[in-house]
């Protein structure tokens, strides 16, 4: 299958409609009951701050990894929980710039459960479990550009955390402002920045189609929290200990299957299904993006 077929997929998802409410934290009352099993935990405070280990971001993933093998689902009938499980993990090594946090798997009681059937489309019969729950933060873009500061100050723009590229949150200057003159001797300069963060709470629902008597993962698809955040740095700042400020943004909901794409969803697994050996991870991190908007 070439790259284009995969690049068509991946268009696919990143258009989503992300605007419907249907939405769940954890697994839905008419999943299976299921164990929470913890393969990896160094989490920050709930603010962020606290430091973690000095960890690298693959150590972690390989550490929540090596977790999920030794749980040795596929020995008990649930190697789809894990395929999935080491996809989802896989990419976020791929990726680069996930911290991961904590990771945990839903290892159902009943060992002889399967995924759920949730469709037929396009001549499959798709089936889908969720497998996961994780806390990772991810770095996305340093705003250091002179002009656009100066226009945030003027209140001109707002800084935006978007879900693709539709504004969802907004951060403007007034906000900041506020929280930068605490304490006042703090004073802003040509040549400050803004890091831009998000901590993301992600469950994963796994899509797959049956061959036989087993179940062949396909689309892994995150949904979740967002918690975005940013880290306004001083160029000269009056405390060496205190070289940014922290400020905090309103946190927004990355929406599971609902009725706005399901069928776009069911769409992109059947035509993954009809692609031996093509796996598709889409993850929060990838659609969430900041940028600098018109102020209203």
């Amino acid at each position: 299958m070439t790259k284009k077929f995969l690049s068509m997929f991946l268009a696919l998802a990143m258009c989503l409609s992300l605007a419907a409410p249907a939405f769940a934290e954890t697994p839905a009352n008419d999943e299976p009951e299921y164990d929470e099993v913890v393969v990896f935990s160094d989490a920050a405070s709930e603010d962020g701050i606290q430091l973690l280990s000095d960890l690298s971001n693959n150590e972690r993933i390989q550490q929540a990894k090596d977790g999920v093998l030794a749980l040795e689902l596929d020995e008990i009938g649930l190697g789809y929980i894990e395929e999935a499980c080491l996809a989802e993990l896989d990419e976020y090594a791929q990726k680069g710039n996930i911290v991961l946090e904590e990771y945990t798997v839903f290892v159902p009681k009943a060992r002889a459960s399967q995924p759920v059937f949730l469709a037929t489309y396009g001549g499959y019969d798709i089936y889908s479990y969720f497998t996961s729950r994780g806390i990772y933060t991810t770095t996305k873009t340093m705003y250091d550009s002179d002009t656009d500061m100066g226009k945030w100050r003027k209140g001109l723009i707002d800084l935006a955390m978007c879900f693709v590229s539709s504004p969802v949150v907004s951060l403007q200057w007034t906000v900041v402002s506020s929280i930068l003159g605490a304490p006042s001797d703090h004073q802003t300069y040509v040549g400050d920045w803004v890091e831009c963060y998000a901590r993301i709470y992600p469950t994963n629902r796994a899509f797959y189609v049956k061959e036989g008597d087993s179940f062949r993962n396909v689309y892994n698809r995150e949904f979740g929290r967002v918690y975005p955040y940013t880290e306004y740095y001083y160029q000269n700042p009056s405390d060496a200990s205190h070289p940014f400020d922290l400020v905090t943004m309103d946190s927004e909901v990355y929406s599971d299957i609902n009725d706005s794409n399901r069928d776009a969803i069911l769409g992109i697994v059947s035509g993954l299904a009809s692609a031996p050996g093509i796996k598709v991870n889409h993850t929060i991190e990838q659609d969430v993006l900041f940028k600098w908007v018109t102020a209203k």
